[in-house]
């Protein structure tokens, strides 16, 4: 189980059975290219007999860093109650106490940060939580392992 899917399952449950795509996610591909988030290397538990596993946009000094492009208030606010979720996700999986979060504006090309410490409890109530509604589902619709 992936950590996008743990954040989707917690806060945008219908994304889990349709992918939405918006005209700003190539640009925000684009832009974390052009500024280095960039990670390629993934980090894994096994919870409840699941494999979770995650690749972070950046690892710096021992940071969790993730970027969020936003156009709007509005977007930002959103993305900040996803990236600080996916980002505890991530430092529980690592075994890293800090994140930081960068959200881009991308009208007006600036940046500002959020670093926050991580707290391994929720993240691992929030995988066990999710893992249960994962199996619920898929004995509901009859998906097999």
């Amino acid at each position: 189980m992936s950590v996008s899917t743990i954040v989707a399952m917690e806060h945008d449950p219908a994304r889990i059975l349709y992918r939405r795509y918006t005209p700003g996610m190539s640009e925000g591909a684009r832009i974390h290219l052009e500024m280095g988030f960039t990670n390629k290397k993934s980090f894994s538990k096994i919870i409840d007999d699941v494999v979770v596993s995650g690749v972070p946009d950046r690892v710096t000094n021992g940071v969790i860093e993730d970027l969020k492009t936003y156009y709007t208030e509005e977007s930002r606010a959103w993305y900040s109650v996803l990236a600080h979720c996916q980002c505890n996700l991530y430092c529980y999986l690592a075994g890293l106490k800090k994140y930081r979060i960068f959200f881009y504006h991308v009208p007006s090309g600036k940046m500002d940060t959020v670093e926050r410490d991580a707290d391994f409890k929720a993240a691992e109530s929030l995988i066990k939580r999710s893992v249960r509604k994962w199996k619920r589902l898929h004995k509901l619709l009859g998906i097999r392992k």
